[in-house]
């Protein structure tokens, strides 16, 4: 096979059809991948949501997401040069690909491939990069019409509650009514195994008894039992006599009830024994099955002489074991049953879980009629598919992708790239199934299998041991299978010198050290410990010319428990160490007490809530105060003398001490949670209550603090995707600690635990969390105690493969099935190996038992035979590893980490660089300011200076009476948000609903208190029904921006061509000098609608303010589209002169240039325009682009323009702006 780095980008290698990277360890993989990606955008001009790629857990997707934009980027930069410096480019891979695609350096053809690279990162965020299932998720409900699916249908994490409900269901009616089958398994916790793990696996073989349970087998079986009664012991010889019996002194057998059974059913089993052979003409049958294959043999004609011990023998095997045998029959066939109603449960109750997703996707594509249509309208869609850790893949994943892109089933040319390295198949147990990719692989022709050969992430010296440890003898495949190939040794691009691990100035010649534990001090912990300590304190090892830190090392285990006992010898020694938790975060002890939070902060007049807060153990709050909380949080209490020991004894903020104050603290943070969001109000409560530095002073601070950050992200993030407010939002968590409520979408990566963020720890992890990272040192000092064993104990059944088919058997008696799942556990054990030695840079410690293992039992036993073995403390070294017995002068002793930098003696390192100023954020605000430009902006707001006048303001209009500022305009921003403007006039009461409540969240025109005169109380509720007048009004207000279009009305406008604030981001390429006074050049040449304003232009020419070389960017309060047209539109509270006749056009010109809202709506216009021109096919400004309309609401009358002000700016100004601008299209 050949080296895919070293093809990728050359015009032989075609991509069409289907394509298999095997990438080993550290040979980058990733990189690959972004060629290929970059390959098919440049080559093919396709476009980011038209190259699906895929990988299989949320946290690979993530990461994949940010290494492909890093390459778009990179690739831009690379466009970006002269020819001669893209020549000469690092990384190489920007020379190689424009050499591809654009050989001749034709000018024209690379503006063509920097737009085609410009309009993929404009279109980053809607690229196709999905895990499996959220794959198949977005199939079921973008095509839930052909796919048959309801698109009501929830979906839940997994069917495990399910399952054991069904299974209670049998018990009760087979177990507790006395049924044929109340004695079929052990327990109820067997007979819910068995069926959760035949759910586990859906494409399985379930394989019950080898012999079926027929009436004959049972007669059969019956009768050997009642033969083998005859026998005492089964000492001393038996010999067949004439007349069908053999004996022994003392007893005597008569076989012949057993040879007229077998007479009697001749015929089944004959077929029987038929289908049981093996090509050779032997049975391929053991255990009891082999028994009663030689019992019917024997019998067909009796002995009448001879050795007849074997034959006894087979009896006492079916006696002891052939009812049992017999019912491995009907437990599979109760286990499919039950299987077959939790199927049916799912469909029934309209339910999906992540199995279910994939499955019925498959199911559509393999139906006759409804999977051609799938095929094509994805065909469509996607035109070519990038599968990551393709060795991780089952066999419906695989059976989707082959089936939607190979020619099997129709012809395509579809690039479809598989990218896995066997040799890191470990995930066995989560159903990754390795023989699905051997199928794969097979499937794919052998010119189009390609490797990756050199590895770019260890030391050379450790490359060599490893290639040493693993390569393939001549005769022996090291990792036991023809499709998992080390033919060759890996190259080496070896470590910079910032990186190399250094013993006296020098490399180290055997970094792989294994280490033998003495027999008798198994031990392997403080062993462990003492060479962290020794590493940690020898300045003569150094990484990058450095000391060893604890962060790097890492500690590779295979259990939690060995990850808990390693930690605490560590700690133990003085060096800090983390490790990776199990589970899921929302089980973390800091899950519930946040909650407890969360209720206070929406809470904070309740006394109960409050003090569930304080007492939660996240805050600095003395118990004495906890205990001296009753009642209403309202109620003044006695203050409470803080402890010396309290987390703000010494910081200058002043705790709370009386329960009034706790609650307006949290008061505070639900309010900022309520406007803003969670991690807001959150906020609140760490600035002001030192919440982290309380968390962090607990014993296992680093990690709470970890787990408390997470959670608050998971809850912001879910508050946002879901829009949920802050009620529904603490009802989300609430649901998230009850495992049985958890949403599907918080079972995966994103909720597990996170090692805590501890630079200076040494990261203790088992080796599956371990794949995919990579650290300087690493030991892996437990998998010497791993032995291969088929069946574990107590297991009832066992996995194994015939060919590449999965079989789940329950025949755990079976020497033959034993054997093969023991073969493909020791296998994935030597797999295991391999991926824990390869996340190493610099040096690994592998341990070997003190005791001689079998190497067909043990991985590591396996892998060393090869290597001589030591005979004394100091080793043997071959070729780049050393292998010795375990070192007896390690240090007893703690670390004694050194003493920190003085700080009188740090100073920061000079700016000597310098920084390009020219470059920023711009923003219409942030344009017509005098204040430095804000990196980032939001939706302009009125001014909040406007003071209300008095209730009986004489004949000011009670829409006039109500306060001005950003408050009032963020309200009517969110009611024009929030309805449905289709809605009027047919249906007003949700208008006028949503109108209620939202005035009511921001306490904007509150309703009367009773206590008022009745004077006030009718002038307080006109100013509110005057918010419902202006909303009605500005529905029904006739819009039109050009004399050439029909007017029309926002009531016409539906919610489906509607985006209320549009965010917009566009470059400002343009690398000359610009200055804001340069733009008044440009509307005096090309602005020549009725809207020109002179002395705007006069003013703008005055401003020297310069434009920043980097990005425009703000919101648009609502984008339409109406008749094929696209408007903008921007609500405005202003109050003008208070009075209905201040918004006619001429007093409204005068507004639209004090406040220089007519750069505001150019801006806005020339980046939709932008926008359209990339996303429109057959765009045109003139044919799609409406107009702008500035509605004052205060003064809209509903009847006439008054309070509307509109323009269309003509194609040839906005083409001028954004020429002059360098960001949008021209």
């Amino acid at each position: 096979m050949s080296d895919f780095s070293r093809v990728i980008f050359k015009p032989a290698l075609q991509l069409d059809g289907p394509l298999l990277v095997e990438a080993s360890a550290g040979t980058g993989k990733t990189y690959n991948i972004q060629n290929v990606f970059l390959r098919l955008i440049l080559e093919r001009g396709w476009t980011i949501q038209q190259i699906l790629v895929v990988t299989f857990t949320n946290a690979a997707t993530r990461e994949l997401r940010e290494q492909l934009r890093r390459a778009l980027l990179e690739c831009s930069r690379g466009l970006d040069m002269p020819a001669d410096d893209a020549a000469t480019a690092e990384p190489n891979r920007i020379r190689d690909v424009l050499n591809l695609v654009n050989p001749d350096n034709d000018p024209q053809k690379t503006e063509e491939l920097k737009r085609r690279i410009q309009l993929a990162l404009m279109d980053y965020d809607s690229a196709a990069i999905f895990t499996i299932h959220g794959f198949c998720k977005r199939v079921l409900e973008r095509y839930a019409f052909e796919c048959g699916h309801d698109p009501d249908a929830e979906l839940i994490p997994e069917q495990s509650e399910i399952i054991r409900e069904a299974c209670r269901d049998w018990w009760r009616r087979e177990v507790y009514a006395g049924g044929p089958n109340a004695e079929l398994f052990e327990g109820f916790q067997a007979l819910n195994h068995l069926v959760q793990t035949r759910a586990a696996n859906p494409q399985a073989i379930l394989k019950g008894a080898r012999v079926p349970n027929t009436p004959a087998f049972r007669k059969l079986f019956e009768a050997c039992a009642k033969a083998q009664t005859g026998i005492a012991s089964m000492r001393g010889n038996f010999r067949w006599q004439p007349g069908g019996r053999f004996e022994r002194v003392g007893d005597t057998v008569d076989v012949n009830p057993i040879a007229q059974v077998v007479q009697e059913h001749e015929a089944e089993f004959s077929s029987w024994m038929s289908q049981n052979q093996s090509r050779e003409g032997k049975s391929a049958l053991d255990g009891v099955a082999w028994a009663a294959y030689e019992i019917i043999t024997t019998a067909r004609a009796l002995p009448q002489s001879g050795d007849a011990k074997p034959f006894a023998y087979h009896l006492k095997t079916i006696a002891g074991n052939g009812v049992r045998h017999l019912q491995l029959a009907t437990k599979a066939q109760v286990m499919e049953s039950i299987f077959a109603d939790v199927q049916q449960q799912l469909q029934h109750l309209s339910v999906l879980t992540y199995d279910s997703m994939l499955a019925n996707v498959r199911a559509v594509l393999q139906d006759a009629t409804s999977g051609p249509i799938l095929r094509r309208l994805l065909r469509e869609e996607f035109k070519a598919a990038l599968i990551d850790e393709f060795q991780d893949t089952d066999p419906v994943q695989y059976a989707i992708f082959w089936d939607l892109f190979s020619a099997e089933k129709e012809p395509t040319q579809h690039p479809l790239v598989f990218v896995g390295d066997p040799k890191q198949a470990i995930y066995a147990f989560r159903g990754g199934d390795i023989y699905t990719y051997y199928q794969a692989k097979q499937g794919i022709e052998e010119a189009r299998r390609h490797t990756l050969n050199t590895n770019y992430r260890s030391e050379t010296n450790l490359v060599a041991a490893v290639n040493e440890v693993f390569l393939d003898a001549p005769d022996a495949y090291t990792f036991l299978n023809a499709n998992v190939p080390y033919p060759a040794p890996l190259g080496a691009n070896d470590v910079q010198a910032a990186a190399e691990l250094l013993v006296n100035g020098k490399r180290d010649e055997f970094p792989l050290k294994i280490w033998q534990l003495p027999e008798r001090n198994p031990d392997w912990a403080p062993f462990v410990a003492q060479e962290i300590v020794r590493l940690l304190s020898d300045a003569r090892t150094t990484i990058g010319g450095k000391p060893i830190q604890p962060g790097q090392i890492a500690v590779l285990v295979v259990t939690h428990r060995e990850a808990q006992e390693i930690q605490q010898a560590l700690l133990d020694k003085g060096v800090n160490a983390v490790r990776q938790s199990k589970g899921s975060v929302f089980d973390s002890p800091v899950a519930p007490r946040l909650a407890l939070l969360m209720r206070a902060m929406l809470e904070p007049g309740s006394g109960r809530a409050v003090r569930s807060a304080l007492a939660s153990g996240l805050l600095p709050c003395p118990p004495a105060l906890v205990a001296s909380f009753h009642g209403d949080a309202s109620a003044s209490r006695p203050s409470v003398a803080t402890p010396a020991h309290s987390a703000l004894s010494n910081d200058s903020r002043q705790l709370p001490m009386r329960p009034e104050e706790w609650a307006e603290v949290f008061r505070g943070a639900g309010a900022r949670w309520e406007k803003y969001s969670f991690v807001e109000g959150f906020q609140v409560l760490v600035d002001q209550l030192s919440l982290f530095t309380h968390v962090a002073g607990h014993p296992d601070g680093n990690q709470r603090l970890a787990d408390l950050r997470h959670l608050v992200e998971l809850i912001h993030q879910a508050a946002r995707s879901q829009r949920l407010g802050p009620v529904a939002t603490a009802s989300w968590f609430k649901r998230q600690l009850d495992g049985k409520q958890r949403d599907a979408a918080d079972e995966d990566d994103e909720a597990k635990p996170r090692i805590a963020d501890d630079n200076d720890a040494v990261q203790i992890m088992t080796i599956f969390k371990s794949k995919g990272l990579q650290f300087p040192i690493v030991f892996v000092p437990t998998l010497q105690k791993l032995k291969s064993a088929g069946l574990r104990r107590g297991a009832r059944m066992m996995k194994y493969h015939v060919g590449n088919q999965l079989v789940l058997d329950l025949d755990t008696a079976s020497g033959e099935a034993k054997q093969k799942a023991t073969q493909e556990q020791h296998a994935e054990n030597i797999r295991l190996t391999y991926v824990a030695i390869t996340r190493a840079i610099n040096r690994v410690y592998l341990f070997e038992a003190p005791d001689k293992q079998t190497a067909n039992e043990y991985a590591v036993a396996h892998l060393l035979a090869r290597l001589p073995p030591p005979t004394d403390e100091a080793g043997v070294h071959h070729g780049h590893v050393h292998r010795r017995s375990m070192p007896t002068d390690l240090p007893d002793g703690p670390w004694t980490p050194p003493p920190p930098p003085n700080p009188d003696e740090l100073e920061a390192r000079p700016l000597t660089t310098g920084m390009d100023h020219r470059f920023g954020h711009a923003s219409f605000s942030a344009l017509t300011s005098h204040t430095p430009a804000p990196i980032l902006t939001a939706r302009d707001m009125d001014e909040a200076t406007e003071t209300p006048p008095e209730p009986d303001a004489g004949d000011i209009q009670p829409i006039f009476q109500i306060p001005g500022g950003a408050k009032l305009g963020e309200c009517w921003h969110e009611i024009f948000e929030l309805i449905d403007f289709a809605d009027w006039p047919a249906n007003p009461a949700p208008i006028r609903a949503t109108t209620e409540q939202t005035l009511d969240k921001y306490r904007i025109c509150p309703p009367p208190a009773e206590t008022l005169p009745e004077d006030k109380q009718r002038l307080l509720r006109a100013r509110r029904e005057a918010v419902h007048t202006m909303v009605a009004n500005t529905l029904s207000v006739p819009l039109s921006a050009s004399e050439d279009i029909p007017a029309f009305r926002l009531q016409d406008i539906t919610r489906e061509n509607r985006l209320s604030e549009m965010e917009f981001n566009f470059s400002l390429q343009n690398q000359t000098e610009r200055t804001v006074s340069g733009l008044a050049e440009v509307l005096r040449n090309h602005w020549h609608t009725q809207a020109r304003d002179e002395s705007f232009m006069a003013d703008l020419a005055r401003h020297d303010r310069k434009i920043p070389l980097g990005f425009m960017t703000g919101f648009m309060d609502l984008v339409f589209q109406h008749d094929g047209r696209f408007y903008i539109v921007d609500w405005k509270s202003n109050q003008l002169n208070r009075r209905e006749d201040g918004f006619e056009r001429a007093r409204l010109k005068t507004e639209m240039r004090a406040h220089s809202y007519y750069l505001q709506y150019l801006i806005y216009t020339v980046a939709l325009h932008g926008f359209l021109a990339e996303r429109l096919n057959g765009y045109d400004y003139d044919t799609h682009i409406g107009g702008i309309f500035y509605l004052f609401l205060r003064g809209v009358d509903g009847r006439t323009n008054r309070g509307v002000f509109s323009d269309r700016p003509s194609a040839r100004l906005i083409h001028a702006l954004s020429e002059f601008l360098g960001g949008a299209h021209g």
